[in-house]
């Protein structure tokens, strides 16, 4: 890999009983074709349709595998792995994500994916992003579903930013703008 990948976690805590009705990629399996593949949002507005858009149409992001394993000091972790896709004809420099992983409908867990390109990705490149999380990262709750190999989690992007090598940049969501929707949902 010759991209830095700067993964900085942030776990939104989030109660099971929260339900996606976007959450259906299959996480264990292989994932649908690529071009079904879009990250969704909930958008407010038109502007924010049409950034949704603009970053559907610079990138895909599809999650690929789930691992579980242990990390040095024997602690539980599993990973992710995420294919990136540069759809457009900029080269990308930073994408931020968010992940949601569910089971049945009810979101079990969101990170927050701010990825940093070493070297920008290419127009028409795809890179492989890797996440690794300490399992101590997820609600005790969430857990035993994370490390049974044979649990259907359920994953699915949201988009969040772009920022191209040209400084051009293309927000769709932040972290705040994530929060306030699933506190709507919630009620």
């Amino acid at each position: 890999m010759k991209f830095k990948k700067s993964l900085i976690l942030t776990t939104v805590a989030v109660s099971s009983a929260l339900f996606l009705t976007a959450c259906n990629d299959k996480q264990s399996k292989p994932q649908a074709p690529a071009a079904q593949q879009q990250q969704q949002n909930a958008p407010t507005d038109k502007a924010q349709q049409e950034s949704l858009n603009r970053f559907n149409s610079a990138v895909r992001i599809v999650p690929t595998e789930r691992n579980i394993g242990k990390d040095k000091d024997g602690k539980d972790v599993v990973s992710f792995t995420y294919r990136v896709e540069n759809l457009g004809d900029k080269p990308i420099k930073e994408i931020q994500w968010f992940s949601l992983a569910g089971v049945d409908m009810a979101i079990i867990d969101i990170s927050n994916i701010p990825v940093i390109f070493e070297k920008p990705l290419e127009p028409k490149k795809t890179e492989n992003v890797f996440l690794t999380k300490n399992i101590d990262m997820v609600s005790e709750t969430s857990r035993p579903i994370f490390l049974d190999p044979k649990s259907n989690i359920e994953m699915k992007t949201l988009a969040g930013k772009l920022v191209f090598a040209d400084g051009s940049e293309i927000l769709v969501t932040s972290q705040e703008d994530l929060v306030e929707y699933l506190k709507k949902i919630a009620k």
